[in-house]
């Protein structure tokens, strides 16, 4: 079975998650093609096309932003299908993985009316429980402590084992996380204030702490960050990933003109650490 894994990762959950799944998924005989949506837009599709074409499953993986996709991943599968419009076709069957703070409702079937205009169906659909890996000023939430996180990613993956074995056998499992009440949930979540692709106006740099190293414009997936002069500006491009945010050395960017406190808000920076972003 060859199977084409396209995922993005904002901070790293996802990015470690379907690392996890290719070695669970090679042990079992399958082989295993990972690929970061990220590294395709805005151009290069031609190559993730025909990949999808040739692979006898497609996978997708995606951090859930309040019970849905982030903006980057339905561009991503609005790209694939507009290279496939020539008549190529890819695989009839399709799995999604998700990881989330705690509550996902329907998020990983967010893309089933796209994947089904290309002919693909979701025979597996999982969330998987991380850490949000930032902490965020005005939010009560802060990233788990590296020893909890690591507690929690040994419960995942136990639950990512029979993910795999499902994939893998060709059987089916579309989870809803609490059934028809995390369905009205979900809805709830993406028919209130329409947050999403209005976060960029919320981000900033601190002039202060600021020394313009550049790597936010570097590890941005969409390019959404510029220079102008000798300050940052961000754009509608953002997908509200907050990996600017998290991985900045100084701590220098800033949410609502909020910056990160260090001793009260913490930088998680556990998957940087052991290799993400790659490349």
């Amino acid at each position: 079975m060859r199977i084409l894994l396209c995922y993005f990762s904002g901070t790293g959950n996802t990015w470690w998650l379907c690392n996890r799944f290719k070695e669970m998924a090679e042990e079992r005989g399958a082989e295993v093609t990972l690929r970061a949506m990220d590294e395709f837009l805005p151009k290069g599709m031609g190559a993730i096309v025909s990949e999808w074409c040739d692979s006898d499953v497609i996978g997708l993986a995606y951090p859930v932003h309040s019970s849905d996709a982030p903006p980057l991943v339905y561009r991503f599968l609005q790209d694939v299908a507009e290279g496939m419009e020539d008549g190529r076709r890819g695989p009839e069957h399709a799995f999604v993985l998700t990881t989330m703070q705690s509550f996902s409702g329907d998020g990983a079937l967010m893309l089933e009316d796209g994947l089904a205009k290309m002919g693909v169906r979701i025979r597996v659909s999982r969330d998987f429980r991380m850490s949000p890996n930032t902490g965020v000023p005005f939010l009560t939430f802060n990233p788990l402590t590296d020893e909890k996180l690591e507690r929690q990613m040994a419960r995942t993956l136990a639950e990512l084992e029979g993910t795999v074995d499902l994939v893998v056998q060709g059987k089916e499992m579309r989870k809803v996380q609490y059934g028809s009440f995390g369905r009205f949930n979900g809805w709830l979540q993406r028919v209130g204030p329409k947050w999403k692709n209005r976060t960029w106006r919320y981000f900033g740099a601190h002039p202060d702490r600021c020394t313009l190293c550049m790597l936010c414009v570097e590890q941005c997936p969409t390019g959404a960050i510029e220079l102008e002069g000798e300050e940052l500006r961000w754009t509608p491009e953002c997908t509200d990933c907050f990996r600017c945010y998290n991985f900045c050395p100084e701590r220098a960017v800033t949410v609502k003109g909020f910056a990160m406190r260090e001793g009260r808000h913490r930088q998680h920076i556990y998957f940087r650490d052991r290799g993400f972003p790659p490349g």
